[in-house]
């Protein structure tokens, strides 16, 4: 699999995409959907090994981008029930930003979408 990059354009327009789905409301705080689905998946399948059938669970996911020091963690779902993709609102602190962009390599290969830099972006989305 050839890794794509994404550049401030790219981090930019994704900061726009998310503050449109803010706005209409459909999201709720991954803790809660962890809730009502415990057994949750990130993914329905991992991009970086296509010869397994389940994708990665969220739970881990999202305890580990919480440890790394996430500003916040929602779900974009539809209808309350269809996991549409994971929206990682970053934080200000620089070594936090630097932990949360160790892990979004792996993340976005997961999810086979462009990796992304520290932009001074306000997002991160990660779509099933």
């Amino acid at each position: 699999m050839r890794m794509r990059f994404g550049n401030k354009a790219y981090a930019l327009a994704e900061d726009e995409r998310v503050a449109g789905i803010l706005a209409r409301e459909d999201t709720m705080d991954a803790s809660d959907w962890l809730e009502r689905y415990p057994k949750g998946p990130f993914s329905s399948a991992d991009a970086r090994n296509p010869d397994e059938p389940y994708g990665l669970p969220l739970a881990p996911v999202v305890a580990r981008l919480t440890k790394a020091g996430a500003k916040q963690l929602l779900v974009h779902h539809g209808d309350g029930i269809f996991f549409l993709g994971l929206i990682v609102v970053l934080p200000s602190a620089a070594k936090a930003r630097h932990r949360i962009f160790e892990l979004e390599r792996e993340l976005s290969s997961i999810c086979n979408q462009a990796v992304q830099k520290d932009y001074g972006q306000k997002y991160l989305y990660y779509a099933e």
